[in-house]
């Protein structure tokens, strides 16, 4: 019976029945065949950017749900450094249905540090914020925008690798009485030194 079991896994295997990470049977990522895809890259800037969702189009003057509003934080500068070495071993024997997706490159730098330093007075429901004070724990990150997100200082000690295509999202992560206008500025530091600096960033939420 168990041999029988494994004649039927071959045959359908064979058939491309059973999807098959190629990774079990070819040195490059997806498509089993000649990869010139760059693997690693240098972060040369950033691009900060608002994202809403659950309601209409996004409108600077309108004040949104906190939970509904993020500041988004991308690569929009980067330069590649290595490219995969063509493998000169490919399989052809299976015509399988490869069931993976390619890694995508990743950065050479880690974000080292992330810090949000508030622009002017705000009142909360119970406290006031003052100019400068520094309100990145405040703030709650994450790799899709969500509700969920892990504190800013918890993100930066897991070493996170920066992926290409792979934003991060900000939100604010404490309870406001009225319509809040926030308005602060967000400094990055990556782990080969480089520094960015976005100023006047702003948020309105309810």
């Amino acid at each position: 019976m168990k041999k029988k079991m494994i004649v039927i896994w071959a045959v359908m295997l064979s058939m491309g029945i059973i999807p098959v990470s190629c990774d079990l049977f070819c040195p490059d990522s997806c498509g089993c065949g000649p990869s010139s895809q760059f693997k690693e890259f240098s972060i040369k800037d950033f691009a900060i950017g608002d994202l809403l969702i659950g309601t209409s189009d996004f409108n600077p003057n309108f004040f949104y749900e906190k939970d509904q509003l993020f500041k988004v934080i991308e690569i929009s500068g980067f330069e590649y450094l290595s490219q995969i070495q063509e493998s000169k071993l490919h399989f052809f024997f299976i015509n399988g249905a490869y069931a993976c997706s390619p890694i995508p490159p990743s950065s050479i730098q880690k974000i080292d540090d992330l810090k949000i330093i508030n622009k002017k007075e705000i009142y909360l429901s119970n406290n006031m914020i003052l100019k400068e004070e520094e309100i990145t724990d405040r703030f709650l990150i994450s790799n899709y925008p969500t509700i969920a997100g892990q504190t800013i200082p918890s993100f930066l000690e897991n070493d996170h690798r920066i992926f290409m295509g792979e934003p991060f999202y900000l939100r604010w992560n404490e309870s406001i009485a009225n319509e809040t206008e926030l308005n602060f500025d967000i400094l990055i530091k990556l782990s080969d030194g480089q520094e960015f600096k976005f100023e006047d960033e702003v948020m309105k939420i309810k």
